[in-house]
């Protein structure tokens, strides 16, 4: 059959005439000439026609062009939708090609023929034409022309409503279509793909919460690009919200693996700040749900690196996670099993930073607290398997700066009191004292906090151990030997602390009292602290060994200036209410007790403590000429007697 008796001649002159409404006419002739065809049965010439108009829609002239989809538009209406699905290659082709019409009027005529096919095939274009009208759509997102904008938006929510209604909607093809087109730098794309995306979390597919993470995904890499406006922000944040809610209210459902390895992408490989964000805010609501605590270690390990950014609100909500987790793993530790994972994170970060107190370390310091203090033995065997030195990683914060020294603190309690470490309490105060010694102008002025903490194994045997390290009575590990300088001035430190410290009292008056723990801890030190002259007769005065003593005073070195010093301090502390016990014992002329005054106001020179002796020892002479009286007095009084 040839065209002209498909379409009359006449009829498609009209159809391709250059006024629209010549043209209208025309289209609807080729409507009554279709109709016909069906009534007729004649379904070979509607197919036939429709080729016709489709010669027509890639005509030379725009008004051939125009006729053709005007024409196509109807030919839609007339099938209907019980004969429309035979058909709709043939109909979508020739209006699909004419999108890219360099004419913008033919674009318009492309839009409303395919609102007609739409509106008429419904979900019968889902199956397999949606993937051809998404690109189209897409295409037309970014129109010029105000007039094909319009029709383009129309259409645009036609197809969104017949997407939702659809039960044949694939979420599998939508999320491959979107991941394909979001990485396009363009900003009427994208916002028509936001657009899209919460349409479909809007209307609650049944499938779609197994595509969280890769929906998820291209709305960061939305974010990602720098290059859009406000507008199309706040849309992807809006999105994102909507997006969260939807997978905290699926719970379990939701690829929870998928969805971490996204947000650990991100996490460590945008450089835009706003993406982090996100992504940290995302991480806080799943920790909060529950849902990621299997990924402890991992998003940990992330906040650690992140507390180190330069902007402040990814600071603020990397603490926050890293707090918020921490919380939970105390809570319920028997929940989390990845103390192996999470050790070994938290020493990477340790170990790895510099002794400057950097946030992430102080971070990392506090989780080592936290993992000795909840669950000790599985630490500490995540330790061992690992093949990491715990409590070397812990005694760097000694000499770190004051951020980090804050939180080695507790952490060095814990080492010190977890019961599989007992064993290497003294190792591990040798080592303090090495640490010491290797930075003794920042260490020095923390020494006695240091020490006040470490008497939580007992005031007795930290002075036991001290006492055994300085001596050299037990080898630690591989530390080099404490040199004579050094071990003088941590003498003459924990001396001082021994003398004053309220920790030490029951110790003072364990030595004073020369109990049977007194005489341990006495005979321990005296053979250690005879290295500092001052610091044992100050040991011997404790005990009230006035001979040692003296004859300690006898070995003070000459024109020493640190010594005098120190011995000046003692002169003050015999004032004190440690003392009491030597000041009482003045009353009873001890020759020994007196040889010490005598040899310590001749060691100083005139200042405060010499005039303190002087006081002293004039309240001797005192003593003495009392004791003068009372024996004459009883002399006398004998003498009276026999007479």
């Amino acid at each position: 059959m040839s065209s002209t008796d498909l379409i009359p001649l006449v009829v498609a002159r009209s159809l391709c005439d250059r006024t629209y409404q010549k043209r209208k006419v025309g289209a609807q002739k080729i409507e009554a000439i279709v109709k016909e065809f069906i009534d007729a049965g004649r379904f070979d010439s509607v197919q036939g026609v429709i080729e016709k108009l489709t010669e027509y829609c890639s005509g030379a002239n725009p008004p051939d062009r125009k006729g053709g989809l005007m024409g196509i538009a109807s030919v839609s209406v007339v099938l209907g939708y019980g004969l429309i699905g035979d058909y709709l290659d043939a109909l979508l082709s020739p209006s699909l090609v004419r999108f890219d019409d360099r004419d913008s009027s033919v674009r318009f005529f492309a839009c409303e023929a395919l609102y007609n096919i739409c509106k008429v095939a419904r979900d019968q274009l889902i199956p397999d034409h949606f993937g051809r009208l998404f690109t189209a759509l897409g295409q037309m997102a970014s129109e010029l022309d105000e007039s094909v904008e319009k029709a383009a938006m129309v259409l645009d929510r036609l197809c969104k409503d017949i997407a939702i209604e659809s039960k044949n909607f694939d979420i599998n093809s939508f999320t491959t279509m979107l991941s394909d087109r979001v990485s396009v730098i363009n900003t009427s794309l994208r916002r028509f793909l936001l657009s899209w995306i919460s349409t479909v979390l809007s209307c609650g597919m049944v499938n779609l919460v197994s595509k969280i993470p890769q929906i998820l995904d291209s709305l960061l890499i939305m974010l990602d690009s720098d290059v859009e406006g406000d507008t199309i922000v706040a849309g992807i944040e809006s999105t994102m919200v909507q997006l969260l809610q939807i997978t905290l209210e699926s719970g379990d459902v939701v690829d929870i693996d998928a969805t971490v390895a996204v947000l650990h992408q991100w996490l460590h490989h945008s450089a835009v700040h706003l993406v982090t964000i996100r992504a940290l805010d995302w991480s806080l609501e799943l920790c909060g749900a529950g849902l990621v605590d299997d990924y402890m270690a991992g998003l940990v390990k992330s906040s650690l690196e992140l507390i180190e950014s330069s902007d402040e609100s990814t600071v603020e909500l990397a603490c926050q996670l890293n707090e918020k987790f921490k919380a939970r793993f105390m809570a319920n530790p028997s929940r989390f099993s990845s103390q192996m994972v999470m050790l070994e994170t938290t020493l990477d970060t340790i170990m790895s930073a510099s002794d400057s107190g950097t946030p992430s370390k102080v971070a990392a310091v506090a989780w080592a607290t936290v993992l000795l203090a909840v669950q000790p033995d599985a630490t500490l065997a995540a330790a061992a398997d690992a093949q990491v030195d715990l409590t070397a990683a812990v005694l760097r914060g000694v000499a770190g700066e004051p951020d980090i020294f804050t939180v080695t603190l507790p952490c060095l309690r814990q080492v010190l009191t977890v019961g599989a470490l007992d064993d290497e309490v003294p190792a591990t105060v040798a080592r303090l004292l090495a640490m010491w010694t290797a930075h003794w102008p920042v260490v020095t002025p923390r020494i006695p906090t240091i020490i006040r903490l470490c008497l939580c194994i007992g005031a007795d045997r930290f002075l036991l151990v001290i006492s055994q390290c300085l001596a050299g009575m037990a080898e630690h590990g591989a530390q080099a030997p404490i040199v004579e300088e050094d071990r003088i001035k941590i003498i003459d430190q924990i001396g001082l602390l021994l003398l004053t410290a309220k920790e030490f009292a029951p110790v003072r008056g364990a030595i004073g009292k020369r109990s049977d723990l007194g005489d341990r801890i006495y005979d321990s030190l005296t053979s250690t602290w005879a290295a500092s002259p001052i610091m044992a007769c100050g040991l011997h005065l404790l005990g009230r060994r006035y001979g040692a003593a003296h004859a300690a005073l006898m070995d003070v070195p000459p024109d020493n200036l640190e010594s005098l010093v120190l011995l000046d301090k003692l002169v003050q502390l015999i004032e004190s209410p440690t003392f009491t016990h030597v000041r009482l014992d003045m009353l009873h002329q001890n020759r020994d007790l007196s040889l010490v005054l005598l040899s310590m106001a001749a060691i100083l020179p005139v200042g405060s403590a010499s005039k303190l002796l002087t006081e002293r020892l004039g309240q001797l002479q005192t003593v003495s000429v009392i004791r003068f009286v009372d024996t004459v007095e009883r002399e006398r009084g004998a003498v009276n007697d026999q007479s």
